[in-house]
């Protein structure tokens, strides 16, 4: 969505001249219209304070608004028409757009049920009002305008006033390269104390009007002349802000040792700021940070630590930092914090897992087709502390499935094709690596269905695990499991929610943890150098419970109010003709909604996507809808029978809902490979490995996200390790009982011992401490 800016004439009557994304309105469709109005015309109003004249060089039109509920958007794109379809198709039925086209002036277009009786195409630079519905009907005067905008109610809303935003979106065939300068922009030579800034990434959100400063190139007209680097240059679609210089809040993270000697820089390390407005950033790879703050206020910077370390402050910046700033000069610097390992912290390692599906017939899919391939995407990352080498990523696959290659090569493939695993090198703090498996589906048959409600239930399962068995500080985000249907049905979602929910409607129970997923591919013909995704977070859900889970590259996170941005510097995205899974990448963030919402609360959320320069790609909506009424849940334990070594096993629905259906997928090697029994009990695998088992669960026409879990069949391997002054063990299968010896010379005296017992997965660990004397260790199989 775009917003027309700006200068005010004579009359409250206001002449739009140029155009830039609204993200905090496209990304939220369901904050209230009056809140749109507001924040619209806020940025209408924001030329005032200067007075600047009707810009030079571009087309103009004058539109006035009566008091109501109003979206004024436009079209930034180089290929016109567009008929904005996104934005179109999303409105209620009855809504009107009136769309002014320069040679024909307005035409008004109303959304009937079979959709709209007049294609509302917009010309690039061209303006639209678009009015949802239950509004009184839009009132067209003559060929030029509509009727009058409050003033005053919008600036005792939001009196800003000492900032105005341009975009340049003039085109002009004899310029090729289409750049323009400060003049060309806004009609008149600088005024002495003018700032440029120009984004680096392409247009912005107008809600938020600076991100971090590393996002934009600064130029100052002073005493009469252009500072270094010189005069702008804005090519047309730039996003510009021009006005006062604004002041800035600078730093760095570092590590530091016990004596207060630096060590290095740390990146993706958070640091905060509160005071007048509440901002989070994560430092670049040279430990930078930086913050856009207003004069006349007094903020707070911290650094907030790791929550899976012990890094404390120490050495420089303890406590955080209270920093005034006087006037928009104000640039203060070396706002900087050393932190420590406090010793004995062992490593945190995480994993994400994502799949895309290339297309099909010439159709992109989210879902995978029968007798196809797909790709898994694995992400992993280190942090907290340095690892050795021999970490080790594993991929476990459950129906119709079986692994074909990946970049880079595994170390090891299971004979059945359902096991992959990969040896990490050394991981250093904030490492992140990228696994691409490709997957071959089984072809139409009796373990692979395309049919609609007897779908194929496609699931994979990453996990990794540290050189050291058991020694990882945070195991809970050391498993990601991925559950899908072979569908092969058109669906170019690049935005997921877990769980759905039930029908279109998404129903999910009011204490639901919800997990959005934006996925983000290279189209083009060449590499994308830098990437940002916007995403506002719906007002119903509670901000502080947000929590960033990861990403496929490396990247800058930053929270303004509710808007978060991913920045993907230099990320140097393959394009998909040279390369088509690596042209792909993702992120992932939980969170939680409001407490007490009512039911019919509907929580939408969309994400867009910056390629470098190019205009936004917006991700489609995804919706959840508060439910007071039972939804299915899919949960389950498993137990296998005692002297089994894990062949046998009996499986107890946990999940509580009443009067559900049942669907256990336990793969081709098992007797039975399906159940449809609540309970299924004497589940016989007959080959030695990891085996993924999932449920999926109905209530009526409501199924649930599927739930999955790890096997081992067979005996397992005692894997030891040391983490600090402890011996670690690990090992695979519940039911093991641990034994220790002093010595293994007949007779060998073996005693069961019963320490505590991590679990991850269908891992399971101990680390115990040192005793005098020699120790050996086993596993049995309990009788």
């Amino acid at each position: 969505m775009k917003i027309k800016t700006l200068s005010p004439l004579p009359g409250s009557v206001l002449t739009f001249t140029n155009d830039q994304e609204c993200i905090q309105c496209l990304l939220n469709p369901k904050r209230s219209p009056a809140s749109f109005l507001k924040k619209n015309a806020l940025l209408l109003l924001m030329g005032f304070s200067l007075g600047l004249a009707t810009v030079a060089h571009a087309d103009s039109y004058t539109v006035n608004v009566t008091p109501g509920v109003y979206n004024v958007v436009g079209n930034q794109l180089d290929n016109p028409p567009n008929t904005l379809n996104t934005l179109f198709l999303s409105v209620p039925v009855t809504s009107q757009a009136a769309t002014y086209n320069h040679s024909l002036g307005y035409t008004l277009a109303t959304k009937k049920a079979l959709g709209w009786n007049v294609n509302p195409a917009v010309n690039r630079g061209e303006a639209l009002l678009l009015k949802p519905q239950g509004i009184s009907t839009i009132t067209l005067n003559g060929t030029s305008t509509l009727t009058a905008i409050d003033l005053a109610t919008v600036m005792t809303f939001y009196p800003l006033t000492n900032w105005y935003f341009r975009t340049s979106q003039i085109f002009d065939s004899s310029n090729p390269t289409r750049q323009y300068t400060y003049h060309d922009i806004t009609g008149q030579n600088p005024v002495d104390g003018v700032t440029v800034y120009k984004h680096k990434g392409g247009p912005v959100s107008v809600a938020t009007p600076f991100d971090s400063p590393s996002d934009w190139q600064v130029y100052k007209f002073r005493a009469g002349a252009w500072l270094a680097p010189g005069a702008p240059t804005i090519l047309a679609g730039n996003a510009v802000w021009i006005g006062p210089e604004v002041a800035t809040i600078e730093g760095t993270v570092s590590e530091y040792d016990g004596s207060c000697n630096l060590i290095g820089p740390l990146k993706n390390m958070r640091v905060e700021l509160s005071g007048a407005t509440f901002k989070q950033v994560f430092t670049d790879a040279a430990g930078k940070y930086s913050f856009y703050v207003t004069a006349g206020q007094t903020y707070t910077v911290t650094h907030v630590p790791d929550p899976c370390t012990a890094y404390v402050p120490d050495c420089v910046g303890v406590g955080g930092y209270s920093v005034p700033i006087a006037v928009g000069t104000d640039h203060v610097t070396g706002r900087d914090f050393g932190i420590r390992n406090a010793g004995g912290i062992t490593a945190d390692q995480s994993v994400q897992l994502s799949i895309t599906v290339p297309p099909h017939g010439g159709e992109p899919k989210r879902t995978p087709c029968c007798g196809d391939q797909f790709f898994y995407h694995i992400g992993y990352a280190n942090r907290c502390a340095p690892t050795a080498a021999g970490s080790k990523v594993v991929l476990n696959l459950s129906g119709p499935t079986t692994f074909s290659s990946a970049v880079p090569a595994p170390s090891s493939v299971s004979a059945d094709l359902k096991t992959v695993t990969w040896t990490l090198g050394a991981l250093s703090v904030a490492d992140l690596g990228l696994i691409i498996a490709t997957v071959n589906v089984e072809a139409l048959g009796p373990n692979c269905s395309q049919l609609a409600g007897t779908e194929s239930l496609v699931s994979g399962t990453a996990t990794i695990e540290g050189p050291v068995s058991g020694a990882d500080s945070y195991i809970a985000n050391n498993i990601a499991t991925h559950t899908t249907w072979t569908k092969c049905a058109y669906d170019p979602n690049d935005k997921e929610v877990f769980p759905k929910g039930c029908g279109p409607q998404g129903y999910v129970a009011g204490n639901q943890v919800l997990d959005y997923k934006v996925h983000f591919q290279n189209l083009g013909a060449g590499p994308a150098y830098d990437v940002v995704v916007r995403d506002y977070l719906d007002d119903d859900l509670d901000i502080s419970t947000l929590e960033v889970l990861g990403a496929s590259h490396n990247n800058v996170f930053q929270l303004n109010g509710r808007e978060m941005v991913w920045t993907f510097p230099n990320i140097f995205l393959p394009g998909a003709v040279d390369n088509e899974p690596g042209s792909h990448g993702f992120l992932t963030y939980r969170v939680k909604p409001l407490a007490a919402l009512a039911a019919g609360t509907m929580i939408t959320n969309m994400a867009a996507i910056y390629f470098d320069n190019n205009p936004a790609v917006l991700t489609p909506t995804t919706t959840n809808t508060i439910t007071a009424s039972p939804v299915p849940a899919a949960s389950f334990a498993v137990a296998s029978r005692q002297g089994s070594a894990g062949h046998t096993n009996d499986f107890t629905y946990t999940g509580g809902t009443a009067g559900a259906t049942f669907l256990w997928y336990f793969g081709p090697d098992a007797t039975p490979a399906t159940s449809m029994d609540a309970n299924p009990t004497g589940v016989v695998f007959g080959n030695y490995g990891m085996k993924n088992v999932s449920l999926q669960v109905s209530l009526g026409d409501c199924r649930s996200q599927p739930s999955t879990a790890l096997l081992s069949v067979g005996q397992p391997t005692l894997r030891i390790g040391q983490s600090g002054a402890q011996v670690c063990l690990a090992w695979s299968g519940a039911t093991y009982a641990l034994q220790e010896a002093g010595s293994l010379e007949a007779p060998i005296v073996w005693q069961t011992i019963n320490p505590a017992i991590t679990q991850m997965g269908s891992t399971y660990s101990t680390c115990l401490n040192p005793t005098n004397g020699m120790r050996f260790y086993r596993l049995v199989d309990q009788p």
